[in-house]
C-alpha cells in the first residue's frame, strides 16, 4: 500500500495563504478580557471565583447566604439530642425493673 502527499499547485497555494488566520498581535487585548468570564473575589478568601459560583473552589465556603443551604437552629440539634437521651434513659430503667423482679 502506498501512502500519497497532496500537492498543491501554485493557485491553490495562494487560496491556501489567503485564508490563513491573521496575526492576532494586531488585536486589543480588552478584546480577549470581553471573551472571558467574569470573576469576583472570595468574601472569605479574597481567590477569584466565578460570578456564577454558588460556593469558593479554594476555600470551600458559600459565596453568599442565599446560595448557603439553611442551617438549623441551635435548640433543633439539641431537642433531638434530649430525646434519644431520654428515650434510652427509658429503656435503662424499663430493663432494670423487668430484672429486678
Amino acid at each position: 500500500m502506498q501512502s500519497t502527499v497532496p500537492t498543491f499547485d501554485d493557485d491553490q497555494a495562494e487560496d491556501f495563504s489567503a485564508n490563513e488566520d491573521p496575526d492576532l498581535s494586531d488585536q486589543d487585548p480588552q478584546d480577549e478580557d470581553d471573551n472571558a468570564t467574569p470573576t469576583d473575589p472570595c468574601p472569605h478568601c479574597g481567590r477569584s471565583v466565578y460570578e456564577s459560583a454558588e460556593f469558593c473552589h479554594h476555600c470551600g465556603k458559600y459565596i453568599s447566604q442565599e446560595d448557603a443551604p439553611p442551617r438549623q437552629p441551635w435548640w433543633y440539634s439539641f431537642g433531638v439530642l434530649f430525646c434519644v437521651v431520654l428515650i434510652v434513659l427509658t429503656a435503662i430503667g424499663y430493663l432494670t425493673m423487668l430484672f429486678m423482679r
